[in-house]
């Protein structure tokens, strides 16, 4: 008996679509928040760039939900393979975040003082 190979499905910037926009969460002792919105897209890359957010509520001290401002962008465009969490299509804006499809919740970002 043998085994087959998993089929292993193609890492397609198709997936996404202009307009989309991707959330990164993470941070040191803090939550940071970041939102990026798809420009352009390649066979294998997205072109995305920040955008800004505002905050829709706090929920306790230091603790804010956050909600992307579509086309308020922060600084200029950039160009980034996407790649895959295991469960996502995703990309790196930089070393030390993954941003992922934004499911349209609010993010809860925290901070100190």
């Amino acid at each position: 008996m043998t085994a087959e190979a998993p089929t292993v499905q193609p890492l397609a910037a198709e997936n996404f679509a202009i307009g989309d926009i991707l959330v990164s969460s993470g941070g040191w002792e803090q939550t940071n928040i970041r939102f990026y919105q798809v420009v352009a897209i390649t066979p294998k890359t997205a072109l995305i760039r920040a955008i800004a957010s505002r905050v829709t509520a706090t929920v306790g001290w230091a603790h804010q939900m956050n909600v992307p401002i579509p086309d308020a962008f922060v600084g200029g465009p950039f160009r980034r393979k996407v790649t895959s969490t295991g469960v996502d299509l995703c990309v790196l804006p930089t070393s030390f975040e993954v941003a992922v499809p934004w499911d349209g919740s609010a993010m809860m970002s925290t901070h100190y003082a």
